[in-house]
């Protein structure tokens, strides 16, 4: 069998930051989003460059990237 995909946990950084996390990746929300719609980049962006997004439709994953990490 296929393991199940972690249900996302919308939570809030110590600083306030938007975040979301989804098995043990966690995505921060990118400062360009605006309105229902949201994107989020995994946050080895920086450091690893990953690729990772998640983009949001009213608190619903609607598409995915693969990590490289």
């Amino acid at each position: 069998m296929f393991p199940q995909p972690a249900e996302p946990v919308f939570t809030k950084t110590r600083r306030g930051t938007p975040v979301i996390q989804v098995g043990a990746y966690r995505f921060n929300l990118w400062a360009g989003s605006r309105g229902s719609r949201a994107r989020w980049t995994c946050v080895k962006a920086t450091t690893l460059h990953c690729k990772a997004i998640l983009v949001t439709i009213d608190n619903e994953i609607v598409k995915t990237k693969p990590h490289n990490h």
